[in-house]
């Protein structure tokens, strides 16, 4: 699924689809705190939230990474949702959670902050849009 995202572009800053080591050292390595996975009946992926550290994150933020299967569109990812319970059952003590998309993910935008001119390894330069979702009082943990 991921590599298809990749393929197709526009929706993730992963410009080359990860090897299967590559996706596990990324998404099941020390920084991960939580991961979610939904699938069809017939068990075909369809979206999946990682949540974890990242560096150069102040120690009360946590990171939220979605994919979402672009063939056939899902709606309604609810990473929200997702990444609200885990932070606040996980007792990791995060305060913030961090979400960052690119300027060009017109599916994803909407409620971001953006860091401007970023450039891609093909020499293109894109913006980077960020979104701190703030816990609730209580939620922390």
């Amino acid at each position: 699924m991921l590599a298809d995202i990749v393929a197709i572009g526009g929706t993730t800053a992963i410009e080359v689809a990860p090897k299967p080591d590559e996706f596990a050292q990324w998404y099941l390595g020390d920084d991960l705190i939580a991961c979610q996975v939904a699938v069809d009946e017939a068990g075909t992926v369809l979206e999946f939230h990682w949540l974890g550290r990242h560096d150069g994150l102040p120690d009360d933020y946590a990171y939220i990474a979605t994919f979402a299967r672009r063939n056939p569109v899902r709606p309604g990812v609810g990473a929200d949702d997702f990444c609200r319970n885990e932070t606040s059952r996980g007792g990791a003590g995060f305060l913030h959670i961090n979400v960052t998309i690119r300027e060009d993910n017109e599916p994803g935008l909407g409620y971001y902050s953006v860091r401007v001119d970023v450039p891609l390894s093909d020499g293109r330069h894109v913006d980077r849009i960020s979104e701190r979702i703030d816990l609730e009082e209580g939620e922390t943990a």
